[in-house]
């Protein structure tokens, strides 16, 4: 089998598994966030966060360095391995030593204690990264997607059964622990390296030397995103973290099932066509995306309040606003998202670091200017960055690229017009549309906003329409039948080709 093949048998596996465990992970943390009281739901994830961000201290870059090398080297590889564990096991014991008596003093003794337990994170992660580094050469995402999903699955189904039988936030705490300690286990029985007892400097030098600036970016991506989460946990409480994450849990899942296999594809896009058309090629995708993408979470925002009710439960209304809040960000995220990929295609790494700190700066004062006022405060100054980092984006590609922006917003305007005037007519609506307290109230009410969204498009403009079908898989999947009806006598072209050249002649 060529490497083609193989990468492309390994992408589907990939993104398939992908969806599949995330899937399966969303309905555990619903199942959990049931039983499971706020504040110690807050707990475990607060926790979950710091060790999270300690993390990306532990194999940044150095899983990537295995991977592009030319040849795998074992020795090379043994001394990545207990760099890595090293590091993990100095970041761990730092953590218990400092971050717990901060932990202690500034929120009670039960979070301490849940810190401490989730200590081995950083540990059982070492034990991961060269491992699923050689896979990833030898393409084995189908093991790797396997070994996830069995993983997800026990570790989901113990968690459950734990939250039902009151254990409250340790339930996810061994939820986690249960789903790490699997990882490391089916990661080890499938791959075919074992490190040796061997530990080189220069290794460790080359190491060190590739993987520190990657290390950087990460730290400074990291930050991008999560920088609220860090405000809303220390100033408002770890249980104002938790009605945050489950306010938007629903709509990250969705982002993470949809937009991260489209971003590969769009990624693969730029790359086979030329620098001047590169604009035009980000624009249609950022437009078809939008065009399916926009209305779905806009209406799960509207109807947000039956959505956390009835998965999650009366006791986290106060999340009701906070995903109303997130789904208004739906329009700028998606733009956002795919100008990663437009900027890498041009050459403009240099470019998407400068304004992912940029973005970091502007989170963070947006949060500590915000905080005060509320935790809806806090998640509207977010979503407010969102759109002032869309704007920003967008001079900056016109500035170095010459970016088309007159054609950007044309194709854009009108699918945010539209969902603005939706929006606006559900809530003067006096939930006129809104589900009836039921399932069905809540399908029907969907239903009807979806399709009032695409009808006043349709009414604006048909042209959208025609260029949605023009752009998706239907379109060229009719041209490539129409063009097999259609046999092509190739001696008759050469003739009439001859014929010609001698006219001209």
């Amino acid at each position: 089998m060529s490497i083609k093949m193989q990468a492309l048998i390994s992408s589907a596996w990939n993104v398939g598994a992908a969806m599949i465990s995330k899937i399966i992970i969303l309905l555990v943390y619903v199942v959990i966030a049931r039983f499971v009281e706020i504040e110690e739901f807050g707990y475990v994830a607060f926790a979950y966060l710091i060790f999270e961000f300690l993390s990306i201290f532990i194999g940044a870059g150095i899983k990537d360095n295995l991977v592009k090398r030319d040849n795998w080297d074992d020795e090379y590889a043994s001394s990545a391995f207990w760099l890595i564990l090293l590091i993990s096991i100095i970041i761990s014991s730092l953590a218990i030593i400092i971050i717990t008596p901060l932990l202690i003093y500034f929120y009670n003794q039960e979070l301490a204690n849940i810190f401490i337990s989730m200590s081995f994170i950083p540990i059982l992660t070492a034990f991961r990264v060269v491992q699923a580094a050689k896979m990833e050469r030898d393409f084995l995402y189908k093991s790797l997607a396997i070994r996830n999903m069995v993983a997800s699955i026990v570790a989901g189904i113990v968690g459950v059964y734990l939250a039902i039988e009151g254990y409250g936030a340790w339930a996810l705490v061994y939820n986690k622990f249960i789903f790490s300690i699997l990882s490391v286990l089916l990661l080890w029985w499938l791959s075919d390296f074992t490190p040796k007892l061997k530990f080189s400097k220069a290794h460790i030098k080359e190491l060190y030397l590739f993987s520190l600036p990657i290390m950087g970016s990460e730290v400074i991506t990291f930050w991008q995103g999560r920088v609220i989460d860090f405000i809303a946990s220390i100033f408002l409480g770890p249980a104002a973290f938790a009605l945050m994450d489950v306010g938007r849990k629903i709509i990250n899942t969705f982002y993470l099932i949809v937009l991260r296999p489209l971003r590969n594809v769009s990624f693969s896009l730029l790359s086979r066509v030329s620098d001047k058309d590169k604009d035009l090629v980000y624009i249609k995708v950022v437009f078809l995306v939008s065009f399916f993408v926009y209305p779905f979470i806009t209406v799960l925002g509207l109807h947000s309040e039956y959505v956390i009710t009835l998965l999650f439960s009366d006791k986290w209304h106060d999340s009701v606003e906070i995903m109303a809040v997130f789904s208004y960000a739906v329009y700028p995220y998606i733009a956002n998202w795919f100008s990663h990929t437009l900027m890498i295609s041009v050459g403009k790494a240099s470019l998407l670091f400068k304004i992912n700190v940029v973005s970091m700066i502007l989170m963070l004062i947006a949060a500590l200017i915000s905080f005060p006022y509320g935790l809806k405060a806090l998640v509207m100054g977010q979503v407010i960055i969102e759109y002032l980092l869309l704007f920003i984006r967008v001079w900056l590609l016109y500035k170095v690229i010459a970016f088309d922006y007159k054609k950007f917003f044309r194709y854009q305007i009108p699918v945010f017009v539209i969902g603005v005037f939706c929006i606006l007519g559900f809530h003067f609506s006096d939930n006129y549309f809104l589900v009836a307290n039921n399932f069905y109230g809540f399908m029907i009410s969907f239903a009807s906003w979806i399709i009032l969204y695409y009808a006043c498009i349709f009414l604006l403009d048909r042209h959208y329409f025609r260029e949605c079908y023009r752009l998706t898989f239907f379109y060229a999947l009719t041209k490539i039948k129409t063009n097999r009806k259609k046999k092509v006598n190739f001696d008759k072209v050469t003739n009439d080709l001859n014929q010609k050249k001698r006219h001209q002649k």
